[in-house]
């Protein structure tokens, strides 16, 4: 299979000049998200990382770099919605895993942002092929259902490649994961109930007068305040019919906002 040209890498590294610079596609086969059909011959004008024009048989301003598609698909850059680039190297190397935590006081407290590798090879292929920004979510964390908090990535070269921390809570429900929590998925939603319940009572009691029968510690009783403020979408996995319905009757009694990751009954 030929690989395109990608807009992701060309994008990626005019964003990492210093200065501005004006790149100039030539000759390329456009898909873009605006038509249904390619544009040929097409002139793509990219200034300071940004797509500024997308014209057939353009002109090239004086001073562009000028790259010639020779008619191989161009497409816009690509993004994942979920994935665990960043996060996990190797599989099979569990020190090259960063992913889950498995024991330990953590749940929504577990925050995959300070485990981000830049460095990662996955880093680089991903972004040969295309991608610039992802999702990396968390596998899972100690206290069920929550996996913890997932971060935005750009795949640029550099250092870091954390564009957003904290953009979404994550939550798994049925499955292998419903082990941890009384192996069913009616304890997982009971569970998940009253962790929201609980970061409602901390969010509204006076300073040291929380309840000391919650089930939930400090941090992930604090982790949970965006969710109940809107400010943070509660990303839920799972697949189940049955499972997606609570899901959409839980943003409805809390009024927050719900994502499903999966759903494939839905």
């Amino acid at each position: 299979m030929i690989r395109p040209l990608l807009i992701a890498a060309l994008a990626a590294l005019a964003a990492a000049s210093a200065a501005a610079e004006t790149v100039a596609i030539v000759h390329a086969r456009a898909h873009s998200i605006a038509a249904p059909v390619p544009v040929d011959d097409a002139t793509i004008l990219i200034t300071d990382g940004r797509i500024v024009s997308l014209t057939a048989g353009g002109a090239v301003p004086p001073g562009a770099r000028v790259i010639d598609a020779g008619n191989r698909p161009v497409t816009p850059a690509l993004m994942s919605a979920a994935t665990q680039i960043g996060l996990i190297e190797v599989a099979a190397a569990s020190d090259t895993m960063d992913q889950s935590v498995g024991s330990g006081p953590l749940g929504a407290a577990f925050d995959v942002q300070y485990a981000l590798n830049a460095n990662s090879v996955l880093v680089q292929q991903a972004r040969a092929d295309g991608l610039v920004r992802a999702m990396s979510f968390p596998g899972g964390a100690a206290t069920k259902p929550f996996a913890g908090q997932g971060a935005l990535i750009r795949l640029v070269p550099g250092p870091s490649i954390l564009d957003r921390p904290k953009a979404a809570m994550f939550v798994v429900i049925g499955g292998g994961s419903s082990a941890g929590a009384g192996g069913s998925r009616a304890a997982q939603w009971v569970l998940l109930r009253n962790a929201l319940d609980e970061a409602k009572t901390y969010a509204t009691a006076p300073k040291g007068s929380a309840p000391r029968d919650q089930l939930l510690n400090r941090l992930d009783i604090q982790a949970l305040a965006p969710v109940l403020s809107r400010a943070m979408p509660l990303a839920i996995a799972t697949n189940r019919e049955s499972d997606i319905r609570q899901a959409i009757r839980l943003a409805a009694d809390y009024r927050i906002r719900v994502v499903i990751v999966g759903g494939a009954e839905a």
